[in-house]
């Protein structure tokens, strides 16, 4: 069995796990997702680029923008390297947070 996405307009609705021959008897229009580029992100929702042969997750943020080259996502900043850090779509930038230890208690 191989997995198949349906694409509409660039965009994935639905994804079967089929046979070759069984997809050529479908309606609508069906890629190979096995093999394509970033299929880690294939999902109901993700963008296809039949030029390509890749899947782009669906848009994180507002001001992030797709690499053409590795077609993922990037924030307008670079991510730190070191810490834990989360995106702030508000400011744009990457915001360094501190875990907090928690004491569990039996009862």
């Amino acid at each position: 069995m191989i997995k198949y996405a349906e694409v509409v307009d660039s965009t994935v609705v639905n994804i079967i796990m089929s046979t070759e021959a069984h997809i050529q008897t479908l309606p609508g229009s069906f890629v190979k997702a096995d093999g394509a580029l970033n299929e880690e992100f294939l999902s109901i929702g993700c963008t296809y680029n039949k030029e390509k042969n890749a899947f782009a997750a669906q848009k994180p943020y507002p001001s992030w923008t797709l690499n053409e080259d590795t077609y993922r996502w990037e924030a307008p900043v670079s991510k730190p390297t070191t810490g834990i850090s989360v995106w702030d779509e508000d400011s744009e930038l990457w915001i360094d947070i501190t875990p907090v230890e928690i004491e569990l208690t039996q009862e």
